[in-house]
């Protein structure tokens, strides 16, 4: 038996949950259907992001947070505007889920897949692996399929630790030990959970995909380097982030839109999307509770694509010290405006800071190759 409903969302991630627990908690009568591959949710990623009101899911806030260079160059950060937050995920699905099975409209589908789509009179058909569905509307949050080209990629691992007394609660360390490395430009970030308990990453930023996997001899010998060798592990993370992506993404299907982090809303020179996915599904609930279509992500403004491609034109060539120029840039900015350019908020002094920051013969070099 074929079923029917207003809006199947494909991908129950970041982007899928956040749109249907917006759905759900505003009362929407409409059947959805958001349709997830995995059999469960487990705590496998974290997610963090710069702003100024506290996030109802961040677990932990910081108002300062560390660089520093390999060289033995520190900086710090400290804002009484903005607070760096982290939100865990195995909270974040756990909220989501709880929204979502409050009401009889919204139903979360786990353990089932989308093969093929197409167009149908009553909107579109997906065939699924728990039988055929056909939705008045459809927003596809899921990875591109295939591997994407990207200009770099940001590979890390990472590892929940504890150890007694190891770890400075009140400041991250956003971008420390900054060096280049046998993959490109590497550091290491420690989020700080409690002065015993911590998320340490190692983080490259490379022209090849780095698989994280083949990065834990370094995150180990980071561990080991800061006596921490023998710190009890909770749980490991790791990830391949598409900076500066070279395909753009294929036409979406008649009656589907795309969203998430494959479809733009991830920042390239960083990174960064979790709260430009929140801010998406916030429109596109508000849209869909009015009676209108679903939004796909709009991307970000063409001066903000285009500041990132010469970035990241810039950082890609073969022996860039970019360890210098993240550390000058830091400094140039400070923690306000550091806030402001990594949360998408940047101003034109900020854009100014940046410039006047770094060095303009590769920048300029960068600008002409992307005109």
């Amino acid at each position: 038996m074929t079923e029917r409903v207003d809006l199947a969302i494909i991908g129950g991630g970041c982007a899928g949950l956040s749109l249907a627990e917006r759905l759900a908690r505003q009362g929407y009568t409409g059947a959805v259907r958001v349709i997830e591959p995995r059999e469960r949710y487990t705590d496998d990623r974290s997610w963090c992001f710069w702003a100024r009101d506290v996030h109802p899911l961040a677990s932990r806030r910081w108002r300062s947070w560390r660089f520093s260079k390999a060289d033995g160059d520190r900086l710090v950060h400290h804002s009484d505007t903005w607070r760096y937050q982290y939100v865990r995920a195995g909270d974040f699905y756990a909220d989501a889920e709880a929204a979502i099975g409050a009401g009889d409209a919204i139903a979360l589908m786990r353990g089932v897949t989308v093969g093929s789509t197409a167009a149908d009179p009553h909107g579109v058909r997906l065939e699924t692996s728990a039988g055929p569905l056909i939705a008045r509307h459809v927003v596809d949050t899921r990875p591109p399929a295939q591997p994407v080209r990207a200009r770099l990629h940001q590979c890390f691992i990472g590892a929940e630790i504890e150890a007694a007394g190891a770890f400075d609660p009140d400041a991250v360390g956003l971008m420390e030990d900054m060096r280049l490395g046998p993959h490109g430009f590497e550091f290491t970030y420690t989020v700080p959970l409690s002065a015993d308990r911590a998320l340490v990453e190692h983080t490259v930023f490379s022209p090849r995909p780095v698989a994280p996997q083949s990065l834990t001899p370094d995150l180990d010998a980071k561990l080991s380097q800061a006596g921490l060798a023998s710190a009890r592990e909770l749980r490991r993370e790791g990830a391949i982030l598409p900076m500066g992506m070279l395909d753009p993404p294929a036409p979406a299907p008649a009656g589907v839109v795309r969203a998430g982090a494959s479809a733009g809303a991830m920042r390239p020179a960083t990174g960064y999307a979790f709260r430009r996915i929140e801010a998406w599904a916030e429109r596109c609930a508000a849209q869909i509770l009015a009676g209108g279509p679903p939004l796909a992500e709009a991307g970000r403004s063409d001066a903000a694509d285009w500041f990132d491609s010469v970035f990241l034109r810039a950082l890609a060539r073969e022996g860039a010290p970019a360890p210098d120029w993240f550390f000058a840039m830091a400094r140039g900015l400070g923690a306000n405006g550091f806030a402001h350019f990594m949360s998408d908020e940047a101003r034109a002094r900020d854009y100014g800071a940046v410039i006047s920051s770094l060095p303009p013969a590769p920048f300029l070099a960068a600008a002409l190759r992307a005109a």
